[in-house]
């Protein structure tokens, strides 16, 4: 097995002449949607020269939306409404946004269609065995690894993620609609997404499964923390009752030791008969899958393997809940191989430099393309 793990994002792609950045696929966008969009930013005062920066700006957008606790109205940067025409104004919004997202798809499967040529030096650092953690839509990276993990989607699977970074301060009173373009919340929908389809879930009921999934992120992303599952008052006093906590039972390291077996998986298959009846069998099995918790945005990883990160193409700005976890996971860690390109200026390179600094303190070596 390897010992070298690559990360690599859009710069990847733009270094094989393909032209994935935004401001190519805003070229192409046609002018009434541009104005719809446009006019959003205006309506909640976000009028911006890069507008076309919108995985930011649906953040900024969506930030607004949470209810006075007195009124019950939606505050918003606009006039404060009522509650049912701002809810229809958000539908409105999410329906432009997702327009944007599948002209996008559209548009890089056009760009992937391309002849693409492998780059010399990358053809030397990248061997196929090598695991490719890819914030890429294309399979450009497939080129190289035949072990690549599409961390956002991929065209090839028909659905990509598209949406704001982690870490954003939220009001309190924030309403479930706003973190529908989290990409937290995103990266679990796609979780799911895979799941049903390595379990033969057909394309034409892929939609009616992802929808339903929604009141359970809803949940997940809110200060409930948990999949949307209620118990009857019997069964928990039950097992409160035998001196457990339902936690324990489902959790992947449960402290129940001292519990018989034969009792513990007996309030589990109760447990479980309950769930059968509010929830489809498949979405259960996922549940459990994952001990209750949220789905894993990595794949398979030996961190202790690992010797060797490769970053190519990636501003390290964004993902970096996953970037710090991927640095801090590789205990033997010896260094970490950064790619530049003809052109980068210092100052960027530089920048980034400091951000892998944040999380590992051996050498960098510096590659170009």
């Amino acid at each position: 097995m390897s010992n070298k793990l690559i990360i690599v994002g859009n710069g990847f792609d733009l270094a094989h002449g393909l032209k994935t950045n935004y401001t190519d696929f805003i070229t192409v966008l046609p002018e009434d949607i541009k104005e719809e969009w446009q006019g959003i930013l205006n309506e909640y005062d976000l009028s911006n020269p890069y507008w076309y920066n919108f995985e930011n700006l649906i953040s900024d957008v969506t930030l607004k939306w949470f209810q006075d606790e007195e009124s019950g109205y939606f505050i918003s940067i606009a006039k404060q409404k009522d509650v049912s025409v701002l809810e229809n104004r958000i539908e409105y919004i999410y329906r432009i946004f997702s327009d944007i997202e599948n002209r996008l798809s559209l548009y890089l499967l056009q760009e992937q269609k391309k002849i693409v040529k492998k780059r010399k030096n990358i053809s030397e650092y990248i061997a196929k065995d090598d695991l490719v953690i890819s914030f890429n839509y294309t399979d450009t990276a497939k080129l190289y690894s035949e072990n690549t993990f599409f961390i956002h989607g991929s065209l090839q699977e028909e659905f990509i993620l598209l949406g704001y970074k982690s870490g954003r301060i939220e009001h309190d009173l924030i309403d479930p609609k706003a973190t529908k373009r989290a990409k937290r919340r995103l990266r679990e929908l796609l979780s799911y997404h895979r799941f049903l389809v390595s379990h033969g879930i057909s394309n034409e009921e892929l939609g009616k499964y992802l929808d339903d999934f929604n009141i359970h992120l809803d949940c997940l992303f809110s200060g409930r923390g948990d999949f949307l599952i209620d118990y009857s008052s019997e069964l928990e006093k039950e097992i409160k009752d035998a001196g457990i906590e339902i936690y324990d039972l489902l959790s992947p390291h449960p402290d129940t030791d001292n519990i018989d077996d034969e009792l513990k998986n007996c309030f589990l298959e109760k447990l479980r008969a309950e769930r059968l009846t509010q929830v489809p069998k498949i979405l259960n099995d996922y549940m459990e899958q994952n001990h209750f918790n949220l789905g894993s945005i990595l794949p398979e990883i030996d961190f202790k393997n690992i010797q060797e990160i490769g970053v190519l193409g990636h501003s390290l700005e964004a993902d970096d809940d996953i970037i710090s976890k991927l640095l801090l996971g590789c205990q033997n860690l010896a260094k970490v191989v950064l790619f530049s390109y003809n052109g980068e200026s210092l100052c960027e390179l530089e920048s980034k430099q400091e951000k892998l600094k944040l999380y590992f303190n051996g050498p960098i070596e510096i590659h170009m393309y």
